[in-house]
């Protein structure tokens, strides 16, 4: 037997809203920034002058054992590396860095990862991906980083990276991305 996949779907709400009170802001600001289709769609994440992480965190309740795909469009700011990825209480973390000076991708953590992409968009813009299987209660992130396999680093308060469009998809590669507001599709 085989389960059903929708064709469009993106289980994360507020999927271009940032600022939105469901994306967890910690050690860090986030601001309406230019996209690249040239809209006001795109967020800068702004840190904060902490020695600590910095990001957003969004939060996912899914079907446990399912793989899923985190998506993310993002461009380097003041740093070279953002950091994508997912975990919970009591659950391993799962995440790949990503790095955004070169389009390459860095260190894969986690037993769960079960690969990662990046894809150029053009204009320093990158579609970053990471497969994993999730946790019923799953937190997607994504970190600014100061370097390959590091999450702490004293902030300046500048604009370290820019995000557009998350998504998180049932099954092994990224889909077409589809927004959402108040509720997954």
């Amino acid at each position: 037997n085989s389960v059903a996949i929708p064709t469009e779907q993106n289980l994360i709400i507020f999927s271009e809203k940032f600022s939105d009170a469901s994306w967890t802001k910690f050690n860090a600001t986030v601001n309406t920034a230019t996209d690249p289709l040239n809209g006001a769609a795109a967020f800068s994440i702004r840190d904060s002058v902490a020695n600590n992480i910095h990001g957003i965190l969004g939060t996912l309740t899914i079907s446990p054992g399912l793989p899923i795909t985190l998506s993310c469009y993002a461009k380097k700011g003041n740093r070279d590396y953002v950091v994508m990825g997912g975990g919970g209480a009591n659950v391993e973390v799962t995440s790949t860095w990503y790095n955004l000076a070169n389009g390459t991708i860095g260190t894969q953590a986690g037993k769960g990862n079960l690969g990662s992409s990046i894809e150029s968009i053009g204009g320093g813009w990158y579609r970053c991906s990471i497969t994993t299987y999730m946790t019923s209660t799953h937190m997607p992130f994504v970190l600014p980083a100061n370097a390959d396999a590091s999450i702490v680093y004293t902030g300046n308060t500048t604009i370290a990276c820019y995000v557009w469009r998350y998504s998180v998809v049932h099954g092994f590669y990224a889909q077409p991305y589809v927004k959402t507001t108040t509720m997954p599709i």
